[in-house]
């Protein structure tokens, strides 16, 4: 059996939900006719313009996600850009060691710039003590994790460029 909600009741529906979320009770309403729009009989009761558009991006948690996404975007672009033409030069090269320096950074700035979001993130709005210093320290680990396996992939790299020069002789 289905329910068939109408307009009315599916925005008080979403708003309700968003309310309950923390979420301002404008806003609440602004994102909940947003989300279901109008019936097709209904005139468009909502709009958007820009001062709608400013007020949904003071959400809490519209500004978290955008920051998180964003530092993760920011960090594939700089990834497929950035590193990847550092690469393309590296191998027009005789010399090997800028080879084995571009390889063990790949997917590091991604890391590092999505962490800079999630970092920046929880700095929107109040957050409990526990988890702003839970997630600092997280971070933390994910950072020095990330420089550690920059370091390992550089340091067997050369042990296998090394290893491969003593062969020869």
């Amino acid at each position: 059996m289905t329910a068939i909600l109408s307009v009315d009741a599916a925005r008080a529906l979403v708003a309700g939900t968003l309310i309950r979320c923390n979420t301002s009770a404008r806003s609440a309403a602004l994102v909940a006719e947003a989300l279901v729009g109008a019936d097709a009989m209904d005139e468009p009761r909502w709009s958007p313009t820009f001062h709608h558009m400013t007020e949904f991006f003071q959400i809490e948690w519209v500004q978290r996600t955008v920051l998180v996404v964003g530092g993760a975007l920011v960090g594939l672009l700089l990834e497929l850009v950035v590193v990847a033409r550092a690469h393309r030069i590296a191998l027009k090269t005789r010399f090997k060691w800028d080879d084995l320096i571009v390889e063990s950074v790949r997917g590091v700035p991604t890391v590092w710039l999505t962490c800079a979001g999630i970092y920046l993130a929880l700095s929107v709005g109040t957050l409990d003590a526990l988890l702003l210093s839970t997630m600092e320290s997280v971070l933390t680990v994910i950072l020095i994790g990330s420089v550690a396996i920059a370091g390992m992939r550089a340091t067997g790299g050369a042990v296998e460029m090394l290893s491969g020069r003593a062969e020869g002789v």
